[in-house]
């Protein structure tokens, strides 16, 4: 199981003993820091990182962290797709309603999670969530049918 909160740039994920942080354009993962394209791996964690989000597979979850509002890669769609949740960067500016339409239409998750700290004044009609402190991911918790949305802040 995941527990995810916000921190001041971006969001930290642990798992017992380990922790990764989406930070902006960068995933941190102890020494290692991934912010260019490639696949990467540590400690049990595998990476890919794309041109506008990266999927981590950890925990028997895929998630994709999407950190620009560039439209995604052909390899993006083929790759990181369908997966279990999808987290918006704070670092985007809004989350204008056709890109997010659109990013969960590609990426079709099952859990959607965004920050008070990210302007979602456009999508906020999309779905009725209240702001927690933290989150828990498990491939086990996931909606089997619809979507939950989770706002953190």
């Amino acid at each position: 199981m995941l527990q995810v909160k916000t921190i001041e740039s971006g969001f930290e994920l642990k798992n017992g003993q380990q922790k990764l942080v989406l930070n902006e354009h960068k995933i941190e993962l102890g020494e290692l820091t991934v912010n260019e394209p490639g696949e990467y791996e540590a400690d049990g964690i595998e990476i890919v990182y794309g041109q506008s989000a990266a999927l981590i597979i950890w925990d028997k979850l895929q998630t994709v962290y999407v950190f620009t509002d560039k439209k995604p890669t052909s390899f993006e769609k083929a790759q990181f797709s369908p997966c279990d949740v999808v987290v918006f960067s704070q670092s985007l500016p809004t989350l204008t309603k056709t890109f997010f339409n659109e990013t969960l239409e590609q990426y079709d998750p099952s859990t959607v999670l965004s920050s008070t700290k990210t302007n979602t004044e456009e999508v906020k009609s999309s779905f009725k969530s209240e702001p927690i402190d933290t989150a828990k991911l498990s491939d086990q918790t996931l909606p089997e049918e619809g979507r939950d949305f989770i706002v953190l802040t």
